[in-house]
């Protein structure tokens, strides 16, 4: 992204799959790798969850002329019982970029990522997440 606001693509690189895909399944494996919580699994893979992780992915980046690269994401658990949304906080991160081409952008956008997904993890963690084994508060019955 040059700095008059204009985009501008790198030749010579093409991701392998759509960039959300990409960031879902790093971030997936992120949590994976960290051990943090019972399980995790995509929406679609039909399992029974007690959170939803919502992510928007804000910024994928490179800017220039500083020569960095951006990535921003915006994170929200939501209650998979209730729909509510039980925290939300936005995630950044910026690396420099040794060259502006395909290879430099791609080491950078990853550096960045992972600074991110380990943020992410981190506070997800940190968070008091619903579970359908603890009591929930329920209605009176009628008097």
């Amino acid at each position: 992204m040059p700095p008059i606001g204009t985009i501008t693509f790198l030749g010579d690189g093409q991701w392998s799959d759509t960039l959300p895909r990409l960031i879902q399944t790093r971030l997936i494996n992120t949590f994976e790798n960290a051990s943090q919580l019972r399980g995790v699994s995509r929406p679609s893979s039909g399992a029974v969850a007690d959170a939803q992780l919502i992510m928007e992915l804000r910024n994928f980046e490179v800017a220039t002329p500083n020569n960095e690269a951006y990535v921003v994401l915006s994170v929200k658990i939501v209650n998979d019982q209730t729909g509510r949304i039980v925290a939300g906080r936005i995630f950044r991160a910026s690396v420099p970029v040794s060259a502006v081409n395909a290879a430099g952008a791609a080491r950078g956008l990853d550096e960045a990522l992972s600074i991110v997904m380990l943020d992410i993890v981190r506070w997800v963690s940190g968070n008091r997440l619903p579970s359908r084994d603890e009591p929930r508060d329920l209605p009176a019955p009628p008097a």
